[in-house]
């Protein structure tokens, strides 16, 4: 076999692990409906003033980096409309200055992730458009 145990095989720790399920998808739940109603389009929810920052360029860096978790968690609905936020308002060309870093592991990150579960290519076109402009960039700072 390929040495990877199925926790959900042994009916007690199946018990055990449908409960942490449920408590990681009411967690998440809470935070992302605190996030749409108070920060929806901006990089990350301030949530002791219940408001926004963009220190990431305004890339709506919580909704690409969720599109991952919203399908793994079935809300559909809701993976659609950050996909389509995504698709239509994510212009890395319109920012200044970008952290390389966060936008290659969660932007990037959190376009493949979103693809390889859903094939919607889409996704893997926006990742690549997203690559080519990070690359230019790495490319010029390393050859200044």
């Amino acid at each position: 076999g390929s040495g990877i145990v199925n926790p959900f095989d042994d009916p007690k720790s199946s018990q055990v692990w449908k409960g942490e399920v449920e408590a990681l998808e009411e967690a998440f739940t809470w935070s992302w409906d605190a996030y749409k109603n108070f920060a929806w389009g901006h990089d990350q929810l301030t949530p002791l003033n219940m408001s926004f920052d963009d220190s990431f360029g305004h890339i709506g860096l919580t909704i690409v980096d969720n599109l991952d978790m919203l399908l793994l968690l079935g809300k559909q609905s809701e993976y659609q409309r950050a996909k389509s936020w995504v698709l239509n308002n994510l212009d890395i060309n319109k920012i200044g200055k970008v952290n390389v870093y966060h936008v290659t592991t969660r932007v990037l990150g959190g376009l493949l992730s979103a693809y390889s579960i859903s094939h919607e290519k889409d996704l893997l076109d926006k990742a690549i458009e997203i690559a080519n402009v990070l690359s230019l960039s790495i490319s010029a700072h390393v050859l200044c």
